[in-house]
């Protein structure tokens, strides 16, 4: 049985887009998380501008 050791040529390049991969999903949950919380802050932000209002009359 003759072994192909030229697929093992390609072990560090998969590595490294391995670790691209990896690095650029968890810059996208980071993203999403941030926007997540700015909304979530604009919108009690929001609810509270009008619960003041609310008061005031």
């Amino acid at each position: 049985m003759a072994t192909n050791w030229r697929v093992l040529d390609n072990v560090p390049f998969l590595l490294y887009l391995l670790a691209a991969k990896s690095l650029l999903l968890c810059l996208a949950f980071i993203g999403a998380k941030r926007w997540q919380a700015r909304r979530l802050r604009l919108a009690a932000e929001a609810a509270a501008a009008v619960g003041d209002s609310d008061k005031r009359r």
